[in-house]
C-alpha cells in the first residue's frame, strides 16, 4: 500500500470512527431520554460506552495483528488509527466529567472517571482475548501466519 493511499484510507476510517461515535451518541440519547429519569440521562452514556466498545475492539484488533498476524499491518493502523482513533474520545470523556464536577455531582464524576478507566482496560484485555481465540479458530500461530 502506498503512503498516501494509506493516509487517504486512515481519513476515511477516521470519518467512519467519527459518524459512528456520533450516531452512537444519537441513539443512547433519544433512548436514555424516553426511558430514563433526568439523573440518568445526564450521565455520558454514550461516551462511555463508545470509549470501552472502542477499548474492546482496540484490543481485539491489536491482538488479531500483533500476536497472530491475521491482518495485514496496514489494515491495523487504518483500524486504531483511523476508525478506533476517531470513535473513542478522551477529550470528551475529560470535558464530561469536569462538567459533572462542576454541577456539582460528584459521584456522577467519579463514576464517569473510573468507570471509564476500569472498564476501557477491562475491555482492552477482552478484546485481546476475544482476538486471540478467532486467531486460534483461524488456524493462526503465535508467531503470525496461518497454521
Amino acid at each position: 500500500m502506498s503512503p498516501l493511499t494509506l493516509i487517504i484510507s486512515i481519513a476515511l476510517a477516521g470519518a467512519a470512527g467519527t459518524l459512528s461515535r456520533f450516531g452512537l451518541g444519537l441513539l443512547v440519547s433519544g433512548v436514555a431520554k424516553a426511558s430514563y429519569p433526568a439523573a440518568v440521562v445526564s450521565f455520558p452514556w454514550a461516551i462511555m460506552i463508545a470509549n470501552v466498545a472502542g477499548s474492546f475492539g482496540f484490543g481485539l484488533i491489536f491482538a488479531l495483528t500483533h500476536s497472530f498476524g491475521v491482518l495485514p499491518r496496514e489494515y491495523t493502523t487504518i483500524l486504531l488509527v483511523g476508525f478506533f482513533g476517531a470513535f473513542t474520545t478522551f477529550s470528551t470523556f475529560s470535558y464530561d466529567t469536569v462538567r459533572l464536577l462542576a454541577d456539582g455531582r460528584y459521584v456522577l464524576a467519579s463514576a464517569n472517571a473510573f468507570g471509564q478507566l476500569f472498564l476501557g482496560l477491562v475491555a482492552v484485555v477482552a478484546g485481546m482475548a476475544v482476538g486471540a481465540g478467532l486467531a486460534r479458530l483461524l488456524g493462526a500461530t503465535a508467531t503470525g501466519g496461518t497454521a
